[in-house]
């Protein structure tokens, strides 16, 4: 291993579905995924709500470019992140992916949640992670939460401590806990640690994803 290369470990379980992951280098296409909980399509089910679930490490001089190669090498780079509270709707499934294939445009919005890690001191190490739970009344909605820290151990029982504590101020029976940690160790330039998981992008340009008041600016300023 070069200097300056992160040493990363990725961790998942996915309901009855477990399978390798690939790494973002790899060929795996869009169909070959993990998904939780497991979703039967069919006419009597309606189209689930995909939340597409990628991790990686990458390096670079600082820890702002180390930050912005994770966000390429899982193919978001080139969007605006817009963070959101951790809450998954009814309807979803949780697609664990080389990479997110949302489709987007440059500058787009992009809905997500995301850990993310960071290590700038040779031998130092970052991990983030992402974990989730699906309730057991058939909406198929559930709860996210993600951490951050120096090791994989510390970031799981993190995130399985705040997890269980959520889903126990709700009153509402859940299925099992299910996460993705990874981790990156910096042996020379700064490195990144990234799971993110996306909702859906969004257009400035679409009229209906656009304020009253900043489409009013824009009509000010063209007029």
């Amino acid at each position: 291993m070069s200097a300056g290369t992160a040493r990363a470990g990725v961790e998942s379980t996915s309901g009855s579905y477990r399978g390798p992951l690939r790494g973002v280098e790899g060929s795996v296409t869009p169909l070959e995924i993990d998904i939780y909980p497991p979703h039967e399509s069919g006419p009597s089910r309606t189209r689930p709500f995909v939340i597409e679930l990628a991790a990686t490490t990458a390096t670079g001089p600082t820890p702002l470019a180390a930050f912005d190669h994770a966000l390429r090498r899982i193919g978001v780079g080139d969007v605006n992140l817009v963070r959101l509270s951790s809450v998954i709707p009814p309807g979803s499934i949780v697609a664990q992916r080389d990479r997110v294939y949302t489709e987007h445009a440059w500058g787009d919005r992009l809905y997500c949640v995301w850990a993310m890690a960071e290590a700038k001191v040779p031998g130092t190490t970052a991990s983030a992670g992402i974990a989730w739970a699906f309730r057991q009344d058939g909406s198929d909605a559930g709860l996210f939460v993600e951490d951050e820290g120096s090791s994989p151990e510390a970031v799981e029982w993190t995130l399985t401590a705040t997890l269980e504590h959520m889903i126990a101020g709700r009153n509402i029976d859940f299925g099992p806990i299910e996460s993705r940690i990874v981790t990156a160790t910096c042996t020379d330039e700064p490195v990144c640690a990234l799971v993110l998981a996306s909702y859906q992008s969004a257009s400035w340009r679409s009229d209906a994803a656009v304020p009253a008041a900043a489409m009013a600016l824009t009509d000010r300023v063209m007029s």
